[in-house]
């Protein structure tokens, strides 16, 4: 098992596209936290850069760039079809399961690396920020400490629910196109028709997780949210697993 996971990390640092999905990550963290601190959390009252809903969606930025996680884990798995290097990796490993949970185990090491990176720029940069318009950080030390805990786990999370999600869809196109479509349209659909069904979702539980606040939603505790949405990660990856293990490679 830890050869496998070798050649999984050794796959994923010698291949551009991680390099440039960890700088759209960062840089999409970098945009979220100037725009928190210059626009919104200046112009919501309840939301405002003193306040315990500011300070959460400030530093919760750290977290924005999940979704990139979840398209590098869904290249990681779908893409070995779409290149047709599937039947040299089960050739190598005929065991689907084992490969399957070495590229979860990659993954996961991907995406906690991915989070201390954007949690360092997030700190880097709104502390300075922060100062400049006098706003103690002190106060808030504990509930940073949090939100960027969670933020580490939600990234890391949306690593693994990529790898299920291209062990289920071996289109990276039609997975990728699918996740997107599910978290940015019908999720929100949802949450304007059904409120109250919308906190269970996979996305709406992981910005629970991560501890920010959406105006006029209600979402679950961290705690809760961070459960919910581990399990579809679980779910994702064993039913990916079962289906990847009776699919013909060809």
């Amino acid at each position: 098992m830890k050869d496998l996971v070798m050649s999984e990390l050794v796959k994923l640092r010698s291949t551009r596209m991680t390099y440039g999905i960890l700088a759209v990550t960062l840089a999409i963290t970098a945009l979220e936290v100037a725009v928190d601190i210059t626009t919104f959390s200046r112009s919501h009252a309840e939301f405002a850069l003193t306040t315990s809903g500011g300070m959460r969606n400030l530093i919760g930025a750290a977290s924005r760039g999940s979704i990139l996680l979840l398209i590098l884990g869904i290249l990681v798995f779908a893409g070995e079809y779409r290149h047709g290097t599937v039947t040299q990796v089960y050739l190598i490993e005929p065991r689907r399961s084992r490969v399957l949970i070495a590229k979860l185990i990659a993954m996961g090491i991907v995406g906690f690396v991915f989070s201390l990176f954007t949690s360092a720029l997030t700190l880097a940069m709104a502390i300075p920020w922060l100062t400049s318009y006098n706003i103690a950080i002190a106060p808030q030390e504990n509930r940073i400490a949090t939100v960027l805990i969670g933020s580490v786990v939600a990234m890391t999370l949306y690593a693994l629910l990529g790898v299920g999600v291209g062990a289920l869809i071996r289109n990276q196109v039609a997975a990728i196109v699918g996740a997107l479509v599910w978290l940015v349209v019908i999720e929100n659909l949802i949450a304007l028709l059904l409120p109250s069904a919308a906190k269970w979702l996979p996305g709406m539980s992981s910005t629970a997780l991560v501890g920010a606040s959406i105006p006029n939603a209600h979402l679950l505790s961290m705690w809760s949210g961070g459960i919910v949405f581990a399990s579809y990660c679980v779910a994702f990856a064993i039913v990916g697993g079962v289906v990847a293990s009776k699919r013909d490679v060809s």
